[in-house]
């Protein structure tokens, strides 16, 4: 494993390509904006699963009923619990740079996966920073989902997130790196 971003980026640079930037998100457990609706909904579907199960097991219910309970039990103390840790584990070994040719964005828990978005092609840049100077930096527009609202005529809009340096320190910095790079790669065409 590497111990660092340089490291690791240096070996995704093409010849004459200089890395102009590294990072990686903030390490260790932490709450973000969803997580005002995902506790309360993780409470209510957890306790709703274990008293399912413990219900079941007083009845003496069939072993059926016994091993559907313990899946939402499962998925209810991931809600709670257990998607932390997962998140924390994938920013651990998510690596972010910036070269002077494009970003590169490397992830992944089980195998290795690596973005790579040229700077030319990068249309729209957006900075969100806490007082801090941590923050994100959304690489592209917002996606937005389109679904039908029913019982009416009118779509939802969902807004989603493109590829972004997601919580690193001192963000205008990079956000700043990001708008020279495109402007020097713009200048050397």
């Amino acid at each position: 494993m590497f111990e660092d971003a340089r490291s690791l980026l240096a070996l995704e640079l093409s010849p004459g390509e200089r890395l102009l930037w590294a990072g990686q998100p903030r390490k260790g457990l932490m709450f973000r904006q969803i997580d005002v609706i995902m506790i309360p909904f993780s409470l209510m579907f957890c306790g709703f699963a274990v008293f399912w199960e413990y219900m079941v097991l007083r009845m003496e219910a069939p072993l059926d009923f016994a091993l559907f309970g313990l899946l939402f039990v499962a998925v209810g103390l991931y809600l709670l619990i257990g998607r932390y840790f997962v998140d924390a584990w994938q920013r651990a070994r998510t690596f972010y740079g910036v070269t002077s040719d494009r970003i590169l964005i490397i992830s992944g828990i089980h195998q290795r996966s690596t973005r790579s978005i040229p700077l030319d092609q990068l249309k729209e840049l957006s900075l969100t920073e806490r007082s801090d100077g941590t923050g994100s930096v959304t690489l592209g527009p917002e996606l937005a989902i389109i679904t039908p609202q029913t019982g009416t005529r009118r779509p939802t809009v969902h807004r989603g997130l493109g590829p972004r340096f997601d919580e690193i320190e001192h963000v205008r910095e990079v956000y700043e790196i990001i708008r020279a790079a495109q402007q020097n790669s713009q200048w050397a065409k």
